[in-house]
């Protein structure tokens, strides 16, 4: 992903490819690699993230059984991103909302789906 990408930058890329690999493969369980270091204001990450796709992201996965690991990101993202996600993930329906998505992710997207689509079905 681009340096300084925001939520709706990570919100199309997991529209795009994460949720059609997951339909593609039905899993049982994730393992969650669960990092906030993308947090905006972390300071590990050139990420911008905020509560928003957090919230996205778990109630994208709400549909699943998870094992969530935490591995990163131990300060404001922790504190804002973790509790986000794990709403998200409780409440469930994430809302589609009209994204703008830069165009560098878009680029991202496009080679990832001509690299990958093969193996994934994107």
């Amino acid at each position: 992903m681009p340096h300084y990408s925001k939520d709706d930058d990570y919100i199309f890329v997991w529209q795009e490819i994460v949720l059609p690999i997951l339909e593609n493969i039905k899993p049982k369980i994730l393992v969650v690699s669960a990092g906030f270091d993308a947090f905006k204001g972390d300071g590990l990450a050139t990420i911008e993230l905020s509560e928003r796709f957090y919230h996205f992201a778990g109630a994208s996965l709400s549909r699943f059984s998870l094992a969530v690991i935490l591995e990163g990101g131990y300060s404001v993202g922790l504190r804002k991103g973790f509790p986000a996600f794990i709403g998200g993930y409780l409440e469930g329906n994430p809302e589609l909302e009209n994204i703008s998505p830069k165009y560098g992710t878009i680029k991202v997207v496009g080679e990832v789906r001509e690299i990958q689509g093969e193996w994934w079905g994107i």
